[in-house]
């Protein structure tokens, strides 16, 4: 904050409130006014307008910020839910009282294990109704088309974007290499499909890495810094939501302020994403999950592997996942993998699953 950050995310979820306590801690004595804050909550469809005003009221005096500049409906899944006549009643309410200054909604898109549509079509039925302020979505260099074209309708509406999860391969071949080292180490025989993705990935990542060197984009975290430019250069997009992990990463990270991607830095990474694009899932997507047979909620699950190898979230990602109330990935080990032929990014996703599973129980 010191340094000039001034936009803060937080939620109800992350951490049963104490994220949103922390946070208002920590802007004790700053002047209010520089800061955006924003926070969400999930909405029940059983949720009445009292409902939904009393929680956002909690929320925000949690916070103990005085107000809340904008308040999030979290993970919205369908088109009923962003059309919830309940949701917009206690958004007029809290907005009338103060207690909110705009409203917004937060997208991962698709889940076969609940009633979900695609991240599109969600996004596209709250631009239609017109009093959506902010969208929290997920946009990067080998993710592009859906995204980017709700871009151009947000800003033909006038709705500010902010983006997540813009390093699409980060931490996966550290993570990968940790695992194949623990079997080494204890002797044991390695599962099939880890030594299949380790064996792919290790030439796909030579070839990568040496690509990635000649142009001086060589370390993981120089291309995470050059992943977040690409989408910085988007005019639709606002700011980026980055976890910061230490001390060195807020020089890091701010330095990217304000700075464009140049068209030769685009082509790079370009070639990048050829290279790497059979190892990444693209999130909100689920276009194979209803090819499954055992209904495993296959983008969820490498939602949360993404939490525990890119953003170093490994604690919250294991919960998750062992708390979810569907099939899980062990179930993967002895399936043909009808998945696998219906994405159409020909990601290696059974064998990525495989390698989540082995993260995300400890198995």
């Amino acid at each position: 904050l010191e340094k000039g950050v001034n936009y803060i995310d937080t939620a109800y979820q992350y951490g049963n409130g104490n994220g949103e306590r922390m946070i208002g801690r920590a802007i004790k004595g700053m002047k209010r006014e520089s800061l955006f804050i924003t926070t969400k909550i999930f909405i029940d469809e059983k949720m009445s307008r009292d409902d939904i005003y009393s929680e956002v009221k909690k929320c925000n005096e949690r916070l103990d910020s005085g107000y809340i500049d904008c308040f999030q409906m979290h993970a919205a899944s369908s088109v009923k839910e962003v059309q919830n006549p309940e949701f917009r009643a206690a958004i007029k309410k809290l907005k009338r009282d103060g207690i909110i200054r705009f409203c917004g909604l937060s997208c991962h898109g698709q889940s076969w294990y609940m009633i979900s549509e695609p991240l599109e079509v969600v996004l596209n039925a709250a631009i239609d109704e017109g009093y959506y302020d902010l969208f929290l979505m997920v946009y990067n260099y080998a993710q592009r088309d859906q995204a980017e074209r709700i871009l151009k309708r947000c800003r033909e509406h006038d709705i500010a974007v902010t983006l997540m999860k813009t390093d699409p391969f980060g931490g996966f071949y550290l993570t990968v290499k940790k695992s194949i080292d623990r079997y080494l180490n204890e002797n044991k025989e390695m599962p099939a499909s880890l030594k299949r993705i380790h064996d792919r990935y290790l030439n796909k990542h030579q070839k990568a890495r040496s690509f990635l060197d000649k142009y001086g984009l060589g370390s993981d975290s120089e291309i995470r810094y050059a992943a977040i430019k690409f989408v910085l250069n988007n005019p639709g997009v606002h700011s980026v939501m980055i976890t910061f992990q230490n001390y060195e990463d807020i020089d890091n990270y701010l330095n990217l302020s304000g700075k464009r991607f140049t068209y030769k830095e685009q082509a790079k990474l370009g070639e990048a994403e050829k290279l790497m694009g059979p190892f990444y899932c693209r999130h909100a997507c689920g276009i194979c999950e209803p090819s499954c047979p055992h209904h495993v909620p296959v983008n969820t699950i490498m939602r949360y592997n993404h939490y525990f190898t890119a953003q170093r979230r490994e604690k919250e990602a294991m919960v998750q996942y062992n708390t979810l109330n569907t099939a899980k990935a062990d179930l993967c080990a002895d399936c043909p993998a009808p998945c696998e032929v219906a994405c159409p990014f020909g990601v290696k996703i059974h064998d990525l699953l495989q390698v989540a599973h082995e993260n995300l129980s400890l198995a």
